[in-house]
């Protein structure tokens, strides 16, 4: 899959996730929970306010941001110059296959955060609402699915990145 269109996927999570924190607005209640336990009962308690109810979006966004500025940040660096050792042609050509690469799992990686600020976002609203009792397989799969998948990620990039600088 190629990153355009992971990077699409972003925006289209980070859009719906916006949405959504806006159209619950007017139904979250005046405490919001800031904080789960490693159980997943909430244990710390905020008033509402748009620093609370909107900072895991905020967060999701900046992340993405980041990481999307990163990614062009190493291709513009890794894309000039050339290889001592091997012909121009030759150290371009294999810079952007290893940019292209790095590329897709950054994408799949701010991907992945996006969805699990979404799955911490529902929590959170289902907490306040005090949903959360019956809605606990929701809220672990919600949140550790997408951790897992970052971690996946992750180990797949590592290993992608030191086969490539091996070769």
């Amino acid at each position: 899959m190629h990153a355009s269109r992971l990077w699409t996927g972003v925006v289209f999570f980070l859009v719906l996730h916006a949405l959504g924190s806006l159209l619950a607005w007017s139904r979250v209640p005046d405490r919001i929970p800031i904080h789960f336990s490693f159980g997943g009962t909430p244990d710390v308690w905020a008033a509402k306010s748009p620093a609370a109810w909107f900072g895991p979006w905020l967060v999701s966004t900046v992340v993405a941001v980041v990481v999307y500025l990163a990614t062009r940040q190493v291709a513009r660096d890794a894309l000039n110059g050339a290889d001592p050792g091997m012909g121009e042609a030759t150290a371009l050509t294999r810079r952007a296959a290893l940019v292209r690469k790095a590329g897709r799992h950054a994408a799949a990686c701010a991907l992945n955060v996006a969805v699990v600020f979404i799955g911490l976002q529902t929590a959170i609203f289902l907490a306040a609402l005090g949903l959360n009792g019956g809605q606990r397989w929701y809220l672990e799969l919600s949140f550790w699915l997408p951790v897992v998948a970052v971690v996946y990620f992750g180990i797949q990039h590592t290993l992608v990145m030191q086969k490539a600088f091996r070769t």
